[in-house]
């Protein structure tokens, strides 16, 4: 099974205590899933740091363009 992250976001004053992790990894655990997909700005290190510290890898890179 498959977890997709679309967004997640921390409240500033509550960021570094884990939440998000936490918050991913359960609802992979509630799904059974065995790969997670998630996005993310290739600037956004703390997106980044988050999902390596989960394991995952980067396996594509896409361009996105927003209005």
């Amino acid at each position: 099974a498959y977890l997709t992250v679309s967004r997640i976001g921390v409240d500033p004053a509550c960021r570094g205590r884990g939440l998000a992790k936490r918050l991913i990894s359960s609802c992979a655990d509630v799904y059974a899933a065995s790969n997670i997909v998630a996005g993310t700005q290739s600037d956004n290190l703390a997106a980044r740091t988050l999902y390596q510290s989960l394991g995952m890898v980067l396996v594509k890179k896409e361009r996105t363009f927003h209005k």
